[in-house]
This record gives C-alpha cells, sequence and structure tokens, in this order.
C-alpha cells in the first residue's frame, strides 16, 4: 500500500475504497482475482517470485475491475445484459490475453485494467507491460470502437478516454484521469 501511495496518493485511495477484504491463497496459479457479485473482495494468489510491485500491481487491477463493477452499477456500461455479450458477434480482442477474443464486457475490462499496470510500472522505472501491452491496447482499442453502439453514453466515454490513452500513452492523461473528478461526478448528457 506504501507502494501504491507512492506512486499516487489517489489510486491508493481508490483501492483503500474498493477493497474491503483481501484472501491470500496459494491457488497454483500466479495472479489475482475480484467478482461483481462480491463487491469488495479481492483474491490474490502470489507468484513465488513476485516483488512489492507485483503485489501492488495486483492490488490495484482487481481495485479496478471492483471500480469498473462498481460503476457499471451506478451508471450502466453497456445496453446489453452481461451474457448477451458472450455471444461471437460481440467479442472482442484482448489487451492482456494476446490475440484472444473475449466477451465484451471482459475484454473491455481488460483494456482497461492494463492503463494502471502500465502506469505503475511506468512510474517505478519497468517497462515490461508498457513494451508488452502498447500494441495489443491498440489493437484491442480498435476492436472495442466497433461496438461503440453497444455501449452506453457512459461506456462510450470510458472507451474514448481508452482508446485516446492507447493512440499516445500519455500517462500524465492517466494522473487526470486518477485525480480528476468528472469521472466521479459524471452526469448523462440528455438527449436533444
Amino acid at each position: 500500500m506504501d507502494l501504491i501511495q507512492g506512486i499516487s496518493p489517489d489510486l491508493r485511495l481508490m483501492v483503500d475504497l474498493l477493497v474491503t477484504d483481501l484472501v491470500v491463497l496459494n491457488s497454483g496459479a500466479n495472479g489475482g482475482g475480484s467478482a461483481s457479485h462480491i463487491p469488495g473482495v479481492v483474491v490474490m494468489s502470489p507468484g513465488a517470485e513476485w516483488d512489492v510491485l507485483d503485489y501492488a500491481m495486483c492490488l490495484v487491477h482487481e481495485g479496478m475491475h471492483l471500480n469498473l463493477f462498481v460503476a457499471d452499477k451506478v451508471y450502466g456500461t453497456f445496453t446489453l445484459p452481461s451474457n448477451a455479450l458472450e455471444a461471437d458477434e460481440h467479442r472482442a480482442l484482448s489487451a492482456v490475453k494476446i490475440g484472444q477474443r473475449r466477451p465484451l464486457d471482459k475484454a473491455f475490462h481488460a483494456a482497461i485494467v492494463t492503463v494502471p499496470l502500465m502506469f505503475m510500472q511506468h512510474h517505478s522505472g519497468v517497462t515490461t507491460l508498457v513494451d508488452l501491452y502498447t500494441e495489443s491496447l491498440r489493437d484491442a482499442c480498435e476492436d472495442l470502437k466497433k461496438q461503440r453502439r453497444i455501449f452506453t453514453q457512459y461506456g462510450q466515454m470510458l472507451l474514448d478516454e481508452l482508446c485516446e490513452f492507447a493512440v499516445h500513452i500519455d500517462f500524465a492523461c492517466v494522473t487526470r484521469a486518477i485525480s480528476g473528478t468528472e469521472y466521479a461526478g459524471y452526469k448523462p448528457r440528455m438527449a436533444v
């Protein structure tokens, strides 16, 4: 948590607000997990070689998923239910599972959670994920944009911000998105 605080106090605040319970176990697979139907809970299965940055990134990664789950409940992200997004015609490229097509909501989540991970590594002087995800994030965004009509107005705003980041890989933009209030106070525009 101290490392997250040092990178971005507002990113730490997000984790503090959204992660209420942390379950650490050895599942045999390195990584973490969270679920929309269990808000606040993060499961972490650390790898033997994990360092402090890996733990911090796992918390932020899952915290971002929780953030998206809450925002979806409040504002709505898609015009179709989650099960409809699993259909082949609604699949999109994943930024994380490179080359795989995933249900639209899963692909969208994967693309969004790459951003704070890239940001954290960049801030820490590491380029592994920046190098790995830059091209796959751009490809995922191009694919996600093809289904823009299935996103709500709020979802389209998030998609547009994500795609703008993918084009420029501007970490100052990430800092503004983490600390800015325009996303916290989102109000949909009224149709004219």
